[in-house]
């Protein structure tokens, strides 16, 4: 009986194994399919590309914390980046030409509208963190640099992550 008892655990353990692979497979799938589409819809604006992708690049950043085995959190997350560099990319750069394209006035609106989105918050608190348990993985951080970088443009500086850099608004680092 208590062989029985090792082999069911055994093979309850491989088949749960599975399906979380599985799990994160579709889940890195969806997001790229999700971006893929973002990133050739000539009818989106950019502002709603940004909000798609910042949404998309919090769930995965989330998802790549809550893997608790650094290994494979890490292979997801260079999976997630590897899949989709292409099209962050592509999005990020429509992002910025549009937004040098505005004025001061309406950067600084823009700006402010960023600090109402469901992702900023997520963004701001989860990218230190993301970077610091992720840091050998250079094409993730690249990427999420980009971002930042792009939505610390957004708003002619008026939006400062902490950086202590610019900017009349400070959201702090994470705290």
């Amino acid at each position: 009986m208590n062989k029985l008892s090792v082999f069911l655990f055994v093979l309850c353990m491989i088949v749960l194994t599975s399906c979380a692979s599985q799990r994160r497979a579709d889940r890195l799938l969806n997001h790229q399919n999700l971006l893929e589409q973002v990133m050739i819809d000539k009818d989106m604006s950019p502002e709603d590309k940004l909000d798609i992708l910042a949404g998309s690049m919090v769930d995965a950043m989330n998802e790549g914390m809550n893997i608790v085995n650094i290994k494979k959190g890490g292979k997801y997350v260079k999976d997630y980046f590897g899949q989709n560099n292409g099209s962050i990319q592509t999005i990020m750069t429509e992002v910025v030409d549009w937004q040098q394209g505005l004025s001061q006035a309406e950067r600084r609106t823009l700006g402010l509208r960023m600090l109402t989105k469901p992702y900023a918050r997520d963004m701001i608190k989860l990218v230190p963190k993301f970077i610091a348990k992720y840091k050998t993985y250079s094409t993730a951080i690249k990427a999420t640099r980009r971002v930042k970088d792009g939505l610390l443009k957004i708003g002619g500086g008026l939006l400062d992550f902490g950086s202590g850099k610019g900017g009349n608004i400070n959201i702090g680092n994470g705290r």
